[in-house]
């Protein structure tokens, strides 16, 4: 009789620790999931040359490059980017514009964005050593966006993906 109360216990207890560890992964999952775009914008604040952009696995803080000195200007100098930002051209028309990589510090990810705010492709990886050649999508753009390299990849930014933005 002694025994058969020993596996009992032995068995609620296990069970117990079952439900805990299920409770604790989902509560540990929960933490890590990503914000919505409203959440993002209710806890981040947004200056007029900046938009979001929302991707299939986290959202991205951006600059807006429309003028022809930012077009022209880009990320060339800076050190570094942050971490969950980017930069994203917009050009008045659709077109095959090439990218190079002067006065560039860091690697980064060119995404190709169609009219429709399609990714038509993506070049990753692209080093500042690279320069001069230059990189072009694969179809007419109207919009690139550039990202920290491997950006894209790890936020399931890849081709014929549709991003999430107001400009």
């Amino acid at each position: 009789m002694k025994s058969r109360s020993n596996s009992s216990h032995l068995l609620v207890t296990g069970l117990i620790g079952l439900v805990g560890l299920i409770v604790l992964i989902s509560y540990l999952d929960s933490k890590h999931s990503f914000p919505t775009l409203e959440e993002f914008l209710s806890k981040n604040t947004i200056e007029y040359s900046q938009t979001i952009i929302q991707a299939p696995q986290g959202i991205i803080k951006v600059e807006i490059a429309t003028s022809s000195e930012a077009l022209e200007q880009g990320l060339s100098g800076r050190i570094s980017l942050p971490t969950n930002q980017g930069m994203l051209f917009v050009f008045s028309e659709v077109g095959n514009r090439g990218f190079w990589m002067r006065n560039m510090s860091f690697p980064i990810d060119i995404v190709w964005i169609n009219k429709d705010k399609v990714v038509v492709g993506v070049n990753s990886d692209v080093d500042p050593s690279s320069y001069p050649n230059m990189f072009f999508p694969p179809s007419p753009i109207r919009y690139v966006l550039e990202l920290n390299a491997g950006y894209a990849n790890k936020n399931g930014i890849v081709a014929s993906t549709t991003l999430t933005f107001v400009i």
